[in-house]
């Protein structure tokens, strides 16, 4: 699946809307200095009857405040129409970078059994193990889609480092706030009748002055991302309420 994401070059499309902008000609120059920043192509100006009209195409994502600002500029003079026309590529400076918060990375031990005998010995016949978390996962799933993400949450000095290096081969830009202690271990045993068994630490305890810093932290990552995921449980000492 992620070879083929890759190799049928996906792209980020986003919804164009024609709009129509009706307004006093002494406006003219505000107007269209707005629908510049807007990323806006102008299709043609028309006077009638005493207003300028201005045809335009603008990506919808430019429009979320238009009626108020168009308001502000024209002192409640100016009106607009705007209805769905087509889809368009994004433009690589206008594509949004996703921001993934991971409270509670974890590492996944997937054990193989030919069969598991409770309370007794069992062998393995293959193990896995992969450095993820929910957040983490979206990060680097957007990141094979070409996309730009940004990790951060918390991490554990003992083992931490192998997160840091998944995430680096996967092309993940990432920030943390290092508690002591050791990332939590997940197992899931699976036997030759496809059963599952699921075994989930708790993980180490953090700090209530760490959990004050990963919120300024993504205070801070926030203003450069226009997108945050924020998944996964919490890690003891969290409360249910810092989401």
């Amino acid at each position: 699946y992620d070879d083929g994401c890759r190799r049928a070059q996906p792209v980020l499309l986003e919804p164009i809307y024609k709009v129509k902008v009706i307004v006093p000609e002494s406006y003219m120059g505000d107007i269209l200095g707005d629908m510049n920043k807007r990323r806006g192509r102008i299709l043609g100006m028309d006077l009638i009857e005493g207003r300028q009209v201005i045809n335009a195409e603008v990506p919808l994502a430019e429009m979320g405040r238009y009626a108020t600002d168009l308001r502000s500029m024209t002192q409640g003079r100016g009106r607009f129409e705007s209805e769905f026309d087509h889809y368009e590529e994004v433009p690589y400076a206008a594509q949004e970078m996703i921001l993934t918060i991971c409270p509670n990375p974890s590492m996944d031990c997937t054990i193989e059994l030919d069969a598991l005998n409770v309370g007794m010995l069992n062998r393995i016949s293959n193990k896995v193990e992969t450095y993820s978390g929910k957040a983490l996962n979206v990060a680097m799933g957007v990141a094979r889609l070409e996309e730009k993400s940004f990790a951060t949450g918390f991490m554990f000095e003992n083992n931490g480092k192998m997160f840091e290096q998944t995430l680096e081969k996967e092309g993940v830009a990432h920030e943390f706030v290092w508690n002591k202690g050791s990332v939590r271990v997940n197992y899931k045993i699976i036997d030759k009748r496809s059963m599952l068994t699921e075994i989930n630490d708790k993980g180490d305890e953090v700090s209530e002055e760490k959990q004050i810093e990963l919120i300024r932290l993504v205070e801070k990552l926030a203003k450069k991302c226009d997108i945050a995921v924020m998944s996964g449980s919490l890690p003891k000492g969290v409360s249910a309420e810092y989401y």
